[in-house]
């Protein structure tokens, strides 16, 4: 996952930065984009940009339980996009996904014994 802030750039970041991360196995893209104080999600492997749920939170597909509240990070209310984040770390999908990691990690480092 990478994210981006876009002022200036936002062309190159939408476009030309985008097509690269999809080439290198990037699996998601957020930009923040300032002028359309937008947060642009966007799920590389289907091409395609997603949206928010009703609620307005983006909840990564490639690292689950990391949530943001786009309206909260667009208006910096750093204590509501605190909140969300800490609920979606205190999810059972956040669980799973360390769960996870550190099996993954056990097994690796099993193999380089």
């Amino acid at each position: 996952m990478i994210a981006e802030v876009a002022h200036s750039s936002r062309a190159l970041d939408l476009h030309a930065k985008r097509l690269d991360y999809t080439r290198y196995g990037v699996l998601e893209y957020l930009v923040l984009t300032l002028r359309e104080r937008r947060l642009r999600w966007f799920d590389l492997t289907a091409e395609e940009e997603l949206s928010p749920g009703k609620d307005g939170i983006v909840r990564l597909q490639s690292f689950p339980g990391f949530w943001i509240d786009s309206a909260a990070l667009i208006r910096k209310d750093a204590a509501r996009a605190h909140g969300i984040l800490m609920q979606g770390l205190a999810s059972k999908a956040h669980a799973a996904f360390v769960e996870q990691l550190a099996t993954a990690g056990k097994n690796h480092r099993k193999g380089r014994r």
